[in-house]
């Protein structure tokens, strides 16, 4: 946060899901923002302890959702959650 700004979040999408409808809410605030803060990866139901991936993809639509973002030209910072 800032003393001097405004932070705005959207969830976007889902870590493992197929839902799309927070997604024009989110590039609408990316399109607005002087930077963003894009997060993306997984969580323990794609890998942990005995379970491991068969791919590095990232799962449901964040390719996508992250190559959206990307595209509104607003200087973005990814933020890769890995298990």
């Amino acid at each position: 946060a800032s003393n001097d700004g405004t932070t705005t979040w959207a969830a976007g999408v889902d870590i493992n899901s197929n839902r799309t409808n927070g997604i024009p809410r989110a590039l609408k605030l990316a399109e607005e923002a002087d930077y963003v803060v894009l997060c993306v990866g997984i969580d323990n139901t794609e890998e942990h302890e005995g379970l491991d991936r068969e791919d590095t993809a990232l799962p449901g639509v964040q390719e996508e959702f992250a190559q959206a973002v990307l595209a509104t030209g607003a200087p973005t910072i990814m933020v890769l959650v890995n298990g």
